[in-house]
């Protein structure tokens, strides 16, 4: 357990990890992109796309028995997860860079995966995950554009992925003007959850 994050729940507070200038998954979207991954404490998982390490930390501090690979191939992101998970205690991450279609192929049998990224390889790295992605595996893609909803949802049929389920988040924050409460929206973001057959 973490000494910083000693709750048993999702959604660490985004002012608690370095960001830096890379995009990083908001609390609110983070927590249920992890609920629906359904982790368990011994599960072996990959963050692909994994940006600042947000997800990576949290899937990390969830399958605390477990291991969590976390892939990124933009340097500053890199050193951003490495240090967010030096400030959580986090012992069981191995953080790889370089693309996910890449570095899939040298990875364990996993249990459940978080795509955040793809670089325009999500066929790619869906081809990869035929392999290592265990079945009944759960896999859980943020996008934001319909055009890779879209693909997604056509990989997942293609690839005969069962329970497969499309929640579109639109988060909205309270912002404080004067004595007024404004509500500012962030982005919507589409979450595909699936499960290997």
């Amino acid at each position: 357990m973490s000494k910083i994050w000693e709750y048993k729940t999702y959604g660490i507070p985004d002012c608690m990890f370095y960001r830096g200038k890379v995009p990083m998954t908001k609390s609110e979207v983070r927590s249920i992109t992890l609920s629906k991954l359904q982790v368990k404490s011994n599960d072996i998982l990959a963050d692909i796309g994994s940006g600042t390490g947000s997800i990576s930390v949290e899937m990390a501090l969830a399958a605390e028995k477990g291991e969590v690979y976390s892939i990124e191939i933009n340097p500053d992101a890199v050193n951003l997860t490495k240090r967010n998970a030096e400030k959580f205690g986090i012992a069981n991450m191995k953080i790889v860079q370089g693309k996910g279609s890449v570095v899939i192929p040298d990875l364990p049998k996993l249990n459940g995966v978080v795509i955040g990224g793809s670089k325009g390889e999500l066929s790619q790295i869906f081809d990869g995950l035929d392999h290592k992605l265990v079945c009944g595996g759960k896999i859980v893609v943020n996008v934001i554009t319909i055009e890779n909803l879209y693909k997604c949802v056509k990989l997942l049929k293609q690839k005969n992925y069962k329970e497969i389920d499309v929640t579109q988040v639109l988060i909205s924050k309270g912002e404080f003007i004067k004595e007024l409460t404004m509500m500012k929206s962030q982005n919507p973001v589409f979450l595909i959850t699936a499960v290997k057959s």
